[in-house]
């Protein structure tokens, strides 16, 4: 299976979640769960939001915690880091 899923909690009832999964012989879903900007979405429409932010990441199995939350934050997902 090939995964990735962002989820940022902002308090109480404020979370924004993307995710796009596809396991072995199975088509991609992909889900869109933005509570900042009541914004809801998925299969392709999502996937069309997530892929190319996703796309941007750099990351390794050697980035630190800090690397991935600022590249997932600031440089792909353009989400507030508070």
């Amino acid at each position: 299976m090939s995964e990735i899923e962002v989820e940022v909690s902002y308090g109480k009832d404020q979370e924004y979640e993307a995710e796009i999964e596809q396991g072995k012989n199975h088509p991609i879903e992909a889900e869109v769960e933005d509570e900042l900007n009541n914004i809801y979405t998925k299969g392709k429409e999502a996937f069309d939001d997530i892929y190319p932010k996703a796309k941007k990441l750099n990351l390794t199995s050697d980035s630190s915690d800090k690397e991935v939350i600022d590249q997932v934050l600031k440089a792909a997902f353009d989400l507030k880091s508070d």
